[in-house]
């Protein structure tokens, strides 16, 4: 658990919540420059959330592949990954979701484990691999739009040479740039998400230029045996998350002997879309009060808690002021991603009579409060005392 210093009350920055409003902005651009990965595991994540129901996201940036090392064949090897992963994944930026899956979708990036497969090859030589991929779905198979195809292997715009190609790969009228394949381990990357539901969404990737209609190229299958023409395109993915509150992650994971420095950059990153609230560290079923002999008890429910450090009580006896902090000490969590709490606090301080709001505010590990509440009750006493 990440443990933060907060320099203004903590009462204070509930009350900020309390009488804000949050509400989406409109469709943002933003440029995120360049990320070097240099090293054998690396990962990092931006800051931002966007939400897909409210529009699609396309990011666009430039792969640099030329800081792989080669040389060892597959006694050192790395792979990147670019895409988007749910918030409530905040610590993982690679692979993200783990076995219970659900979680993103992105681009990763493969290299033959030939040794020295870099190296100048007049003929064809497929260096490269780019892929969409998701936790259980790993590879060309895994593709499902507009087909699941029944030879993945005859694929169009999954592997690119570095260097020279053969002289029939020159001619197909399916090459890129003036029928040029010297990549030299560079590729334009332009991935589209689109949300169908709140937790479902599809997914495609197109890789460099077809200068015949300066746009991307699309990914395809090969299902007549003609190798000029691809018949089932554009390739795409299903994958499943929270598409309200995605977050734009990166990362590298790398290996090999004494020596292997693996490096990669994403260059000149773009990302549009619909910029979106932040994560929910909790998902809420139930919060009440209730007079309970001489106090009043509190009750709350948690379905799920990620990234959830605790909670803290506010009460007044009026809705706009008087406010008061009920526990100087946070109630920890005790949910997970996969089942919820049921949490009590009880309130003593209680006259006959009056009328107090409580609100309940859940902090999470980035150092931010979701507020929730008001809700109300009458105090009590007991005849007898």
């Amino acid at each position: 658990m990440i443990k933060r210093t907060f320099t203004p009350s903590i009462l204070f920055l509930i009350l900020l919540m309390i009488f804000s409003t949050s509400s989406y902005l409109e469709a943002t651009v933003l440029n995120k420059g360049t990320v070097d990965l240099t090293g054998g595991f690396v990962s990092d994540n931006f800051s931002e959330f966007w939400d897909l129901t409210a529009g699609d996201l396309v990011i666009t940036f430039t792969y640099d592949a030329y800081g792989l090392d080669d040389d060892y064949g597959w006694d050192a090897h790395a792979w990147a990954e670019f895409g988007v992963r749910a918030g409530g994944y905040g610590y993982s930026n690679f692979n993200p979701g783990g076995s219970a899956g659900g979680a993103g979708i992105w681009l990763a990036t493969d290299y033959d484990g030939t040794a020295n497969t870099f190296d100048y090859n007049a003929g064809q030589d497929i260096d490269d691999k780019l892929i969409l991929q998701k936790v259980g779905g790993q590879g060309e198979g895994s593709y499902n739009l507009p087909i699941i195809p029944s030879n993945p292997g005859n694929n169009h715009n999954f592997w690119f040479d570095r260097d020279e190609t053969s002289d029939w790969f020159k001619n197909s009228p399916l090459s890129f740039e003036g029928s040029n394949w010297n990549t030299n381990g560079l590729y334009d990357i332009e991935i589209t998400l689109h949300a169908t539901s709140d937790t479902e969404g599809t997914a495609y990737l197109r890789i460099n230029w077809n200068t015949d209609d300066n746009t991307r190229l699309p990914q395809g299958w090969e299902s007549d045996s003609n190798w000029y023409t691809m018949e089932d395109f554009p390739a795409g993915m299903t994958w499943t998350g929270d598409m309200k509150h995605m977050q734009v992650f990166f990362g590298m994971y790398g290996y090999g002997p004494t020596g292997v420095n693996h490096s990669v950059a994403f260059k000149n990153i773009v990302i549009t879309g619909q910029e979106g609230e932040e994560y929910d560290a909790i998902t809420l079923e139930y919060f009440n009060a209730f007079a309970s002999g001489n106090d009043v008890m509190l009750e709350w429910i948690t379905g799920t808690e990620i990234d959830n450090v605790g909670f803290y009580l506010v009460k007044s006896e009026s809705y706009d002021k008087g406010y008061v902090l009920l526990n100087k000490e946070i109630i920890p969590a005790k949910g997970n991603a996969y089942s919820g709490y049921l949490y009590t606090f009880i309130d003593s301080d209680i006259r006959k009579g009056h009328v107090y709001f409580y609100w309940l505010a859940a902090l999470d590990v980035y150092g931010e409060y979701k507020i929730y509440g008001p809700v109300k009750a009458v105090g009590y006493l007991n005849e007898n005392l």
